[in-house]
């Protein structure tokens, strides 16, 4: 029983850095920086997240960064609407705007 208890404690701690987000979001915006963070990537889309409600953020010192980047843009020039999890407390230096790390995206 107690081991049990402390595997639901693991699980439920593990996952609540992650907040999942409305699905239908459809992107705005794409922005690149050459000289913040290697390479950063603003995603502006209306997020339905309080602590980042008008975008997210990915970094090239992701391990999947070239993948969800790919997804990102395939999203962006389809306008097909996007589904994803984020990192809400990783938020982006480079603004005065709240903008959340990106954990993972699905295209609808």
């Amino acid at each position: 029983m107690k081991r049990l208890l402390l595997l639901f404690v693991i699980l439920l701690s593990s996952t609540a850095a992650f907040a999942g987000i409305a699905q239908g979001s459809k992107i705005d915006e794409v922005w690149g920086y050459d000289d913040f963070g290697g390479g950063d990537v603003i995603v502006r889309l209306d997020t339905g997240v309080s602590e980042c409600p008008t975008g997210l953020w990915l970094s090239p010192n992701q391990p999947g960064f070239q993948t969800v980047l790919s997804m990102v843009l395939l999203a962006y020039s389809s306008q097909k609407p996007v589904a994803f999890q984020i990192r809400e407390q990783e938020i982006w230096p480079g603004s005065s705007e709240p903008h959340c790390r990106l954990r993972n995206i699905m295209l609808k």
